[in-house]
């Protein structure tokens, strides 16, 4: 017989959190936010935060049950997915700046790194992650030289482009030195190139488009498995952010 598959909380317990959450989204993110259209302001992100951090939302930590925290366990996201899509029911935007707030911990944790507050995460390279190259390489295969110059192209000193709330201080990022990705922590105001305040897209956030520089704030090593990891919670996250946003959209309608 095959092993149950081992999971991160009891449905209980799994319950009694996600009430916690439904409770928070409709508390702190909904009544800021009563129609889709009001952006969230400064002020708000910033109440929103302190809020999430005395909740426990962003405690990622060996005893905690915030956002991703089954992720440094080993263990699936289910419950971490769920809280999302009721976060981004209150407010998409605030969600998301959760769920970067807390991937970054995540991230400074894997590598080891003592990260300021107000840090978000993310992914996103020079147009794009990386193609076929980043499968490769997550994939633990040989790679081939081209390989090598699209991932230092991508994850390198050209201009990126996120999505960040205005309170976003620090912003960890990836960055492909000697054939190898690793964690960096830079400095917003020091890397900024242009922010526009009102893009098109999550309501109350910037569009920074940035670029790294060789002196990051902090870096450290990501292995392989813990890359797949971050990557993946950062695809989900968008999957589940929009698609709760959607349904949103359409109950206001």
């Amino acid at each position: 017989m095959p092993e149950p598959t081992p999971v991160f909380l009891q449905a209980d317990d799994l319950e009694a959190l996600l009430e916690g959450i439904s409770a928070f989204a409709q508390q702190e993110l909904a009544t800021r936010s009563l129609r889709p259209e009001h952006a969230l302001s400064a002020d708000d992100f910033s109440a929103i935060t302190v809020a999430a951090q005395q909740a426990g939302l962003l405690d990622n930590g060996a005893s905690g049950y915030g956002l991703w925290s089954e992720c440094s366990h080993g263990f699936s996201p289910s419950f971490t997915l769920t809280a999302l899509q009721r976060l981004a029911q209150g407010n998409v935007s605030a969600a998301w700046h959760l769920h970067s707030l807390a991937l970054a911990g995540l991230a400074a944790q894997f590598a080891q790194l003592s990260i300021p507050e107000n840090t978000v995460f993310s992914v996103e390279g020079t147009q794009g992650i990386g193609r076929s190259a980043l499968g490769r390489l997550l994939a633990e295969r040989s790679l081939h030289g081209r390989d090598h110059t699209l991932l230092a192209d991508v994850f390198g000193t050209g201009q990126r482009v996120l999505m960040v709330s205005p309170m976003t201080t620090h912003i960890a990022v990836l960055r492909y030195r000697d054939q190898t990705l690793q964690l960096e922590i830079h400095q917003l105001i020091e890397s900024t190139v242009q922010r526009d305040q009102y893009p098109h897209g999550l309501d109350g956030c910037h569009a920074v488009q940035w670029t790294a520089n060789d002196t990051p704030y902090a870096c450290g090593k990501l292995s392989v498995s813990q890359l797949a990891v971050l990557f993946s919670a950062q695809q989900l996250a968008q999957m589940f952010s929009l698609l709760s946003f959607r349904h949103k959209i359409v109950e206001n309608l």
